[in-house]
């Protein structure tokens, strides 16, 4: 999440109403997400032993789950949109945030989450190459 409010300084000007549409939903979904993951590996466990709550999981608890589910992927996708049609990072990069954000939906599943991070690491890798000559260029053009 602190990488997608990073990533989000460098898209922001140039994405327009959608890009803060995808940011919004990626932050929800994100922090919905996290807090799904800790329940699921901390709470079910407790559950399961039999020293937790006497009922079963109810429609609300399976709801929260999906709705957690759908904004991260919706919220990743649509950043990947948003940056895309801005035209801030390389195409391929924009691609994979758009595909790993498809494929968020299944993020706490064991290979759901690697096309997010691994276009998280492109944009990483990139942002660290790119820098240099950014900073040196607006350097240049502000004279100073």
């Amino acid at each position: 999440m602190f990488a997608l409010i990073a990533v989000y300084g460098l898209l922001a000007p140039a994405a327009g109403r959608l890009g803060v549409a995808g940011f919004s939903l990626a932050i929800v979904g994100t922090m919905l997400l996290g807090g799904d993951l800790w329940f699921e590996s901390f709470a079910v466990p407790w559950l399961a032993e039999g020293s937790g709550l006497s009922s079963g999981p109810t429609i609300t608890m399976g709801l929260g789950a999906l709705t957690s589910y759908f904004l991260f992927a919706a919220g990743w996708a649509l950043f990947g949109i948003a940056s895309l049609r801005a035209r801030v990072f390389p195409l391929a990069i924009s691609i994979a945030l758009i595909i790993g954000g498809i494929a968020g939906y299944w993020a706490l599943l064991a290979p759901g989450g690697i096309p997010l991070g691994v276009a998280l690491t492109m944009l990483g890798v990139w942002i660290v190459r790119t820098t240099g000559r950014r900073t040196a260029r607006t350097a240049a053009t502000s004279g100073a």
